[in-house]
């Protein structure tokens, strides 16, 4: 963990640029924040396996999560 929260994925454009954006660019910033929450999701620590083995709507699960972190917001 970087000990600062960074969104992995947006619900719109921004408002203002971000403290973190002095560092790297804002595109850099949320490239590397897009591929944390794919690793998040691929290691098992977004969606969890046993709660995929246990829904009845699994893919569903696995659709909706996979694609939270694959949109262009």
């Amino acid at each position: 963990m970087t000990g600062l929260h960074r969104a992995d994925t947006l619900y719109g454009p921004l408002a203002f640029e971000p403290d973190y954006s002095l560092q790297e660019s804002t595109l850099q910033a949320r490239l590397n924040a897009r591929l944390r929450g794919l690793g998040r999701l691929a290691t098992g620590r977004y969606l969890r396996p046993k709660i995929l083995r246990g829904s009845s709507q699994p893919l569903r699960l696995l659709q909706f999560a996979l694609g939270r972190q694959l949109t262009l917001h």
